[in-house]
């Protein structure tokens, strides 16, 4: 089962796989998926649809899956989603 420190912040739609650890202060929103062996160490900000492989490893005050900072970009345009890999 997955270690989910009670502070974070889990939408309903992610994924993770048996031996995950989300570490406190994180925010995971939308349909997310995370791997085996992944780490959130702490305030780990993720927006889905976002992928993350195995073995993976998230520091602190990372975020991932929002939109890019641009005012070009048109925040409403539902983008294809991120996927990292493994051993990151």
């Amino acid at each position: 089962m997955p270690r989910i420190h009670p502070s974070a912040n889990v939408d309903s739609r992610a994924e993770f796989a048996v031996d995950a650890e989300i570490g406190p202060g994180c925010l995971i929103e939308g349909p997310v998926t995370i791997g085996p062996g992944t780490r959130l160490i702490a305030m780990v900000s993720l927006m889905g649809p976002l992928t993350l492989g195995r073995g993976n490893t998230l520091y602190p005050h990372v975020s991932l899956g929002f939109a890019p900072q641009d005012r070009k970009f048109a925040s409403s345009t539902a983008g294809a989603g991120t996927v990292i890999g493994d051993d990151n």
